[in-house]
């Protein structure tokens, strides 16, 4: 009986240890805590411009998942919240990572990557980058030789 109780607590501890360890992993590679990036570039959010400069990315409420992603400037002025989708890839971001779509010299924030991570957020495209796709698509619709004008242009940022 003795022998029993110790394996079922010996088997609680572990499972408990992994928990703990897992979900502080979990935690580094989520929007838990702040992502602090430096934007090159004047970009746009939901039909909005924000000027190039430092931003921090996160969560939108401490205690909820990464659906909605708070941006703020690091002033503290700018606040923005978008929910967000997650989107998946095999290879984790060795970085932290922020993926842009380019249509000639406007630039649409798309993805936010935090370092470590296999599972990113994605932002909807808002309807000013919509008109923008639509309107490539018509260019290499009607001419088979045009290449599609939008680009993908990424910012890493190391530890």
């Amino acid at each position: 009986m003795r022998e029993h109780f110790v394996k079922v607590l010996l088997t609680a501890g572990f499972l408990i240890a992994t928990t703990v360890v897992s979900t502080g992993y979990a935690q580094a590679q989520s929007l838990a805590s702040p992502i602090r990036v430096r934007i090159p570039f004047d970009f746009i959010v939901a039909d909005k411009t924000y000027a190039a400069g430092e931003y921090f990315f996160q969560r939108a409420q401490p205690t909820s998942g990464d659906t909605m992603v708070l941006l703020r400037s690091a002033d503290g002025r700018t606040k923005v919240i978008r929910l967000s989708n997650a989107v998946q890839t095999r290879d984790p971001k060795k970085l932290v990572m922020l993926v842009f779509h380019r249509y000639g010299n406007q630039h649409f924030l798309s993805q936010v990557w935090p370092a470590g991570a296999t599972t990113g957020r994605e932002l909807p495209k808002s309807r000013e980058e919509r008109e923008l796709e639509r309107q490539a698509r018509e260019v290499v619709r009607v001419d088979m030789r045009a290449t599609p004008t939008v680009e993908i242009v990424k910012i890493t940022v190391g530890p």
